[in-house]
């Protein structure tokens, strides 16, 4: 079975399976217009996919969001793929990105060189909304990766 990876910059491409995919896997994040969209394909169908905002009053600095894989096929490599095609395409574009990764998915990130930032140097609105998921109980980790 061969994987096919895509990307787009514009989310209206492939957001209605997109965002069909991401439902029939239990993530409520929905795709929005100045998404950068990632996926891998098999056989026609989205098995992995994440997506990068531009984060807001930051210029080259991104935020990864709802890296996800087909329940069916965790476990597989398939999100360390994708991760490292987005890491490469960050390198290219030589943007930083953030993540709020959940804590036990921490090793996964650190693996493809995010790290803990400094809260200094955190978007004061990042930072707002970190604190706002572990509020409501998430248990998330802020990570950063520097291209």
């Amino acid at each position: 079975m061969t994987s096919k990876f895509n990307i787009s910059t514009g989310a209206q491409l492939k957001s209605p399976a997109l965002g069909r995919f991401y439902k029939r896997n239990g993530h409520k994040g929905k795709v929005q217009p100045n998404d950068i969209c990632f996926w891998t394909e098999r056989d026609q169908a989205i098995v992995a996919a994440a997506r990068l905002q531009p984060v807001a009053g930051e210029r080259n600095s991104l935020l990864l969001r709802g890296l996800w894989v087909d329940k069916a096929l965790r476990r597989k490599g398939l999100g360390s793929e994708l991760l490292q095609r987005i890491t490469h395409y960050l390198q290219e574009q030589s943007s930083n990105c953030y993540c709020l990764a959940y804590a036990n998915l921490e090793n996964f990130y650190k693996r493809q060189r995010f790290n803990q930032p400094s809260i200094e140097s955190c978007p004061s609105e990042l930072l707002a909304q970190y604190h706002s998921y572990k509020k409501r109980g998430n248990n998330l980790t802020l990570l950063f990766y520097s291209a």
